[in-house]
């Protein structure tokens, strides 16, 4: 199978489900706005960078995560995009029409101090994906609750 990760800031997460996707013979490119200098990209497929200009009105360009998602469309078979920001996930779903995987790191929605353009793009998020990766039990039971018609999957953090 040929795997998009996206991860906006290159997170740990998304590496090590990587990572463990090409141990197993997938083809895995690996999409980002930044990467660790930590963070080994060596056994990926390849690796895409883009860049979140925020112009003077204060909403972010995100041209070139689009034209990422499009190319990318031709040689993938499915996009697996982590959140923290929800928003990057629209970005991919309105670029293909692959499949695309939503990884729930946190839910910005039980959060005391969650602002309104989050919590619409993680609604968008739970609305549209064609299946969730959660990292414990509780988000597990929580996601099924939600959207039980949708295949969900547990995968640890430590994975």
């Amino acid at each position: 199978m040929k795997i998009a990760e996206v991860s906006f800031h290159g997170c740990i997460r998304a590496h090590k489900q990587a990572m463990c996707l090409a141990s197993l013979g997938h083809s895995v490119h690996f999409v980002a706005n930044y990467i660790a200098p930590s963070h080994s990209v060596s056994g990926y497929d390849a690796v895409h960078m883009f860049n979140v200009d925020t112009p003077e009105h204060g909403l972010m360009n995100t041209r070139q995560l689009a034209n990422i998602t499009q190319l990318l469309s031709k040689e993938v078979d499915v996009f697996s995009v982590h959140n923290e920001p929800n928003w990057i996930f629209k970005v991919v779903k309105e670029n293909t029409d692959k499949p695309v995987v939503w990884d729930i790191h946190d839910w910005t929605s039980i959060r005391d101090n969650s602002i309104e353009f989050e919590l619409e793009m993680e609604r968008y998020a739970l609305d549209n994906a064609d299946a969730f990766v959660v990292p414990s039990k509780g988000y597990l039971k929580k996601i099924r609750a939600e959207k039980p018609n949708k295949p969900s999957l547990l995968v640890y953090s430590k994975v």
